[in-house]
């Protein structure tokens, strides 16, 4: 075998190998994930009132930091006396001397 053959079969060998620990993983994750959705399934049925709770709690709070974060940002004290240009315009001119 010469060396270019030899690291094209380490090479096929250890792209097998990550399908492997790829699969595995997967495997694993919908194991999870089904165990998850029954336990959750179980107290919702168990506890209907307390889901509904919870999930308008959530929506109630996804609601406020959505408005939260995409709300505009409100105007500086500058701004609004119309200042921010000109202090702006100063720092860069005095910028220049330092």
């Amino acid at each position: 075998m010469n060396r270019s053959t030899h690291t094209e079969a380490n090479g096929s060998s250890t792209l097998e190998h990550a399908a492997q620990l790829s699969g595995q993983a997967f495997e694993a994750v919908q194991d999870g994930a089904a165990r998850v959705a029954a336990s959750t399934q179980a107290v919702v049925r168990r506890y209907p009132l307390s889901a509904v709770a919870l999930a308008l709690g959530g929506g109630v709070a996804a609601g406020v930091l959505g408005t939260r974060l995409l709300s505009p940002r409100p105007k500086t004290l500058l701004e609004r006396l119309g200042l921010a240009s000109l202090v702006a315009t100063t720092v860069r001119g005095v910028g220049r001397f330092f």
